[in-house]
């Protein structure tokens, strides 16, 4: 029962929370923003679910992507550790870039996706080249 109310809480802080971030993001740009406490800045600032036109096929994906993207950030994570010392014996070459680019691709890509990405944006990170 533990292990279940665990996984419960995780799949719903990984669903909700690029909305709060957003809804945050808005509140902080908006030129009308006023403390925390006053009222009225509730009243001025819509729920991010409103204000980016999200629609139920974009929240709906959101629940099943973020809990993904998580798997694939551990799974990630234990291959990156499991093949470190091969790949660190490849950066003795003039490069020296295999690390780096091993954990963007196995540990930093998944976890923006998870972590950083917008809701509705299913092509994140967006590469830079």
């Amino acid at each position: 029962m533990k292990i279940m109310k665990s996984v419960l809480m995780s799949l719903a802080l990984a669903a909700t929370s690029p909305a709060f971030a957003d809804e945050q993001a808005a509140v902080a740009s908006s030129p009308e923003a006023q403390p925390v406490g006053a009222s009225s800045a509730v009243e001025q600032v819509a729920p991010a679910s409103t204000s980016k036109g999200y629609d139920g096929g974009d929240i709906a994906a959101e629940v099943f992507l973020r809990p993904a993207g998580f798997i694939a950030t551990v799974i990630g994570t234990g291959l990156y550790l499991t093949f470190l010392p091969p790949v660190a014996l490849n950066s003795i070459y003039p490069t020296h870039e295999p690390i780096k680019e091993w954990a963007e691709l196995m540990v930093v890509g998944p976890a923006e996706f998870t972590f950083n990405r917008p809701i509705g944006d299913y092509a994140y990170p967006k590469s830079e080249k």
